[in-house]
Parts: structure tokens; C-alpha cells; sequence
């Protein structure tokens, strides 16, 4: 199971930084094909609050879950999730905090195993360590949904989302522990999710 996690991590990292050099280097010759712009005209073109508004998108990842039996056994399966998302948010200087709400599909081994699909809805605060990148926390109430009924629980975790040049399209990568308490009814029968998905998002109202 590790060696799953540290390979998809190493593919999500790429991907994600496949995207930045490359539009890094679009935005470079798309400069060098113009001319040259004032400072004044530079501030006024940018937008003032580049992350604010809200947006929808689409996710896909690695989904592990175990149940705690109480026992030295543990039942686990491990599978890919994807699905789409929609959230808003609000810029204040440096600081980001928006909500958000996501609906995915179970594949694998965890639809094998009777998990079918995922919800969630939360809220998210960030900060941004760069104009373009932002760290973010999160917290989310989430149900997933089995072939035994549905199971609420909570998820707790944070992630990097990047904003690429000149667009209202950001990418994220994220992690998220979820906790789930007495399931399906049986007391002392605890669960435990861990996610890591690679997000993009297209956000309306581009704020400037």
C-alpha cells in the first residue's frame, strides 16, 4: 500500500508540475509576442481579488478505507475515486476562506467491496504564499454510500491549489483523513478514509 501512495503521489506531483512549466512557459511567449505593457497599465489589467468567485470543476485520486473491528484484524480496500465539485470563495489581502461540495464515483477494489460513492460538503481557509499559490486547511461533513446503507462521518486535511497565468483556472493537490463512528448502526465499529486527489477548477465571477 505504500509503494501505491508514494507512486500516485509521485504522478500527481508531476502532473501538477507538468501544468506549471508549461503554462509558465506559455505566458512567456505569449509577453515576448507583445508589446510592452506600462506599470500603470500592468495594475490596472490585474485583478484585484484573482481568487475570489465561485467555480466548478472536476477531481480524481486514491482512496484507502479500514474498518477498526476491535480486534487485531482490520478490513481495508484501497481504490480510485472521481467525480466533480463546486464551491465559492472569498479573498481578504493574503487570506482565502470559501465552502465547497463534492460528489464522487468509487472503482476498484473499494466498489468491489460495496463502497459506491462519496459527498461531501465544507469549508476551507487558506493563505497565499505567493500571488499564484495557496496553502489551504479544510473540514468536511462527509457520507459515503455502501451496499449496507450510508455512512456520515467527518474528514479533516489540507492541500496546495495554484493559479495559472492569465485564466480563472486553478489545480490543487489535496489530502484529506476521513472518521467515521459506529457504522452502519454498530456501536464500537469505526472507520477510518484517507484521500488524495488532484482537483481542477474553473471559477465564474473573476473578480477585478
Amino acid at each position: 500500500m505504500q509503494s501505491r501512495i508514494k507512486y500516485g503521489l509521485m504522478a500527481v506531483g508531476s502532473a501538477i508540475l507538468g501544468a506549471i512549466l508549461f503554462t509558465s512557459y506559455s505566458a512567456k511567449a505569449d509577453t515576448l509576442a507583445k508589446p510592452p505593457v506600462t506599470r500603470a497599465q500592468a495594475a490596472a489589467a490585474a485583478p484585484t481579488n484573482p481568487w475570489a468567485g465561485c467555480g466548478l470543476g472536476v477531481f480524481g485520486g486514491w482512496l484507502s478505507g479500514g474498518i477498526d473491528t476491535g480486534t487485531p484484524i482490520v478490513i481495508g480496500a484501497e481504490g480510485m475515486n472521481a467525480g466533480a465539485h463546486v464551491g465559492c470563495d472569498w479573498q481578504t489581502g493574503s487570506g482565502v476562506i470559501g465552502v465547497t461540495a463534492s460528489y464522487g464515483w468509487a472503482f476498484g477494489d473499494l466498489k468491489t467491496v460495496g463502497l459506491n460513492t462519496t459527498m461531501s460538503v465544507g469549508a476551507r481557509a487558506g493563505y497565499l504564499v505567493t500571488p499564484s499559490a495557496l496553502a489551504y486547511v479544510l473540514a468536511n461533513w462527509n457520507r459515503i454510500d455502501t451496499d449496507g446503507g450510508n455512512v456520515d462521518g467527518y474528514g479533516v486535511g489540507g492541500g496546495i491549489e495554484i493559479k495559472l497565468p492569465d485564466a480563472p483556472i486553478f489545480v490543487a493537490l489535496q489530502y484529506e483523513h476521513g472518521f467515521y463512528s459506529n457504522v452502519l448502526g454498530m456501536t464500537g465499529l469505526d472507520a477510518g478514509t484517507n484521500t488524495v486527489t488532484f482537483r481542477t477548477t474553473y471559477k465564474f465571477n473573476f473578480a477585478r
